[in-house]
């Protein structure tokens, strides 16, 4: 009702035409929605990669989202894990750390689209270095927060699952997500999803 009235007394103010209340509470109904939309895009679009403690391992461990990875089905030419001297850190190793390295999205439709986020942890005293990252198959590609992770610290993975890319109706499929590291024990760690692709 105030807001009514405010707008009343602008509109005679300035010499124009009254507005009709319907159209008045219209507006401002449209306005408030239009806000509100903007407000929920911009705030999940920014929380989508927040550095911010999660889980894993039993810990809380905070999630990076500098120098962000994607990985796709083929690994550039001529990548591969470098050695830990070659990256100029003179002490400590990377020691990558992954809480869970395979999911089951279950059945799926034949042409929907699934995804799964994993933890990569770094549990050495030196930054673990994501070199190279690719997929098993065309259908799969993956983001990754960070291709660099300090100690202790973690990045987010999410691997995105096509079913619809090509004919995989009545299957069940496991596609995979290959990292490449500064990790001397461990230069490549691998992560899959599965899925039963329904007809």
């Amino acid at each position: 009702m105030a807001v009514r009235v405010f707008f009343q007394k602008i509109a005679r103010r300035k010499g124009t035409r009254r507005l009709e209340t319907g159209a008045l509470m219209a507006l401002i109904a449209l306005a408030a929605v239009l806000a509100l939309a903007l407000a929920a895009a911009a705030g999940l679009a920014g929380m989508r990669y927040l550095a911010r403690p999660v889980t894993g391992a039993g810990a809380a461990v905070e999630v990076v989202n500098t120098r962000p990875l994607q990985a796709v089905h083929n690994l550039p030419e001529g990548a591969s894990a470098p050695e830990q001297g070659s990256l100029g850190l003179a002490e400590g190793r990377a020691q990558v750390e992954l809480p869970v390295d395979f999911y089951d999205f279950g059945g799926v439709g034949a042409r929907e689209v699934a995804q799964h986020e994993f933890l990569i942890l770094n549990r050495g005293d030196a930054p673990l270095i994501l070199r190279g990252a690719y997929t098993t198959c065309g259908c799969t590609r993956a983001q990754i927060s960070a291709s660099v992770i300090p100690p202790g610290k973690a990045a987010r993975a999410v691997i995105i699952f096509d079913a619809g890319f090509h004919p995989a109706a009545g299957q069940t499929v496991r596609r995979g997500l290959i990292l490449q590291t500064n990790d001397l024990d461990q230069p490549e760690v691998e992560i899959w999803v599965q899925a039963r692709v329904g007809k």
